[in-house]
C-alpha cells in the first residue's frame, strides 16, 4: 500500500470518527411521553366535585407546579355521574386559564402528584368561587368568565366548550330524550348544539355501570397549541407551570368528581460533554491514527 495514501486516508477517518462522536455527545435534548391526571384535591380519592357546580357560583379551578412540555399530545376533562338537578333548560361553560384566579373565595386547596405517589408529577391545587348574578332559577345562560367578574384572572382566557346535560333518570343516548332537551334548550334561546355529543363537539359519554353517565370533554388541536402555550408560559401574561379551568354552571349539576388529564410530550435533557472530555476525545482518536499510521508504515516496509 503507498504509505502517502493510507496516511490521507486514515486522516479523513480520524475527522469522521470525530464528527461521529460529537454528534453523539452533544446531541439535542430528547422527549418523553407523559400521561398526567390531576384533581382539585389532589387525589382521586379527595372531594373532586367543585361543591357539586352550583348554579349560584362560578368556579375557577387552578393548577400550579406543572412541568415544561414540549407538547400536550391529548388533554380531556372527564366528570364523574354528572347531571343536572332537575328538568330545566341548562348549559356549563367550561373556559382555559393561563394564570390562577385569586379573588372572590376560597372552596379547597391541596396538592398531589399527577404520575402517581413519588412519581415526580407534583403539583398544587386550589378551587375558588364567585356568587353569579343569574339567580335562582337561572333565566339569563351566559359565561361568567366573558366579562368583568370576581375570579379576575390576569391574563388570557380561552373558551372550551358549553354543554347541556340530562337530569336523572334520563339518557343522553335516548334519542327521545335528546329531542326533549333541545326542546327546552330552543325555548331558552340557547343552541341546541350542546345537547349533541360525538363529532366536532368533543363530548363523548359513557354508562357507570350505577344508573348514571360519566362525560368527557376532549380539547381539539388548536386548544391542545394554547394550552402547551399557557403551560409555558409562551404569548401570555400567566406564570409557566400555571393554568386555570373555569366552570360556570347555569343551573345545578351533581356530579361525583372531575379531572383533566393530559398525555405530554415532556423535556428531557442530554448532558453536553464539558471541554475537557472532548479534550479527551480528542487525545484518543489522535493516539489511536498514530498506531494505525505506524501499523500501516511497517507494513509497506
Amino acid at each position: 500500500m503507498n504509505f502517502s495514501i493510507a496516511r490521507r486516508r486514515v486522516k479523513g477517518q480520524i475527522w469522521q470518527w470525530a464528527l461521529v462522536a460529537t454528534v453523539i455527545l452533544a446531541g439535542p435534548a430528547s422527549a418523553r411521553a407523559d400521561v398526567l391526571t390531576y384533581y382539585p384535591s389532589g387525589s382521586a380519592a379527595g372531594t373532586n366535585d367543585l361543591g357539586d357546580l352550583d348554579h349560584t357560583n362560578y368556579y375557577a379551578w387552578n393548577i400550579t407546579g406543572i412541568a415544561p412540555v414540549q407538547s400536550v399530545l391529548s388533554a380531556s376533562l372527564t366528570f364523574k355521574n354528572l347531571y343536572n338537578w332537575d328538568n330545566t333548560a341548562n348549559v356549563l361553560y367550561v373556559d382555559l386559564l393561563d394564570n390562577a384566579a385569586t379573588g372572590g373565595t376560597l372552596l379547597s386547596s391541596g396538592a398531589g402528584d399527577a404520575n402517581g405517589a413519588s412519581a415526580g408529577g407534583g403539583y398544587g391545587t386550589s378551587v375558588r368561587y364567585g356568587v353569579d348574578a343569574s339567580g335562582s332559577p337561572v333565566t339569563v345562560f351566559n359565561d361568567a368568565f366573558d366579562s368583568a367578574n370576581t375570579l379576575a384572572p390576569t391574563g388570557l382566557e380561552s373558551t372550551l366548550t358549553e354543554h347541556s346535560f340530562m337530569p336523572d333518570p334520563r339518557s343522553p343516548g335516548n334519542a327521545t330524550d335528546v329531542t326533549w332537551l333541545k326542546g327546552l334548550l330552543s325555548g331558552a334561546g340557547i343552541p341546541t348544539v350542546d345537547a349533541d355529543f360525538g363529532g366536532t363537539t368533543g363530548w363523548s359519554f359513557a354508562s357507570n355501570g350505577a344508573g348514571g353517565y360519566d362525560y368527557t370533554y376532549t380539547f381539539s388541536a388548536t386548544q391542545l397549541t394554547k394550552l402547551t402555550n399557557y403551560i409555558d408560559g409562551i404569548n401570555g401574561a400567566g406564570s409557566a407551570g400555571t393554568i386555570g379551568i373555569a366552570l360556570d354552571p347555569d343551573c345545578h349539576f351533581f356530579n361525583d368528581g372531575i379531572s383533566l388529564t393530559l398525555t405530554t410530550q415532556a423535556l428531557t435533557t442530554q448532558a453536553v460533554p464539558e471541554p475537557a472530555s472532548l479534550m479527551l476525545l480528542g487525545t484518543g482518536l489522535v493516539f489511536c491514527a498514530r498506531r494505525y499510521r505506524r501499523k500501516v508504515s511497517g507494513s509497506n516496509i
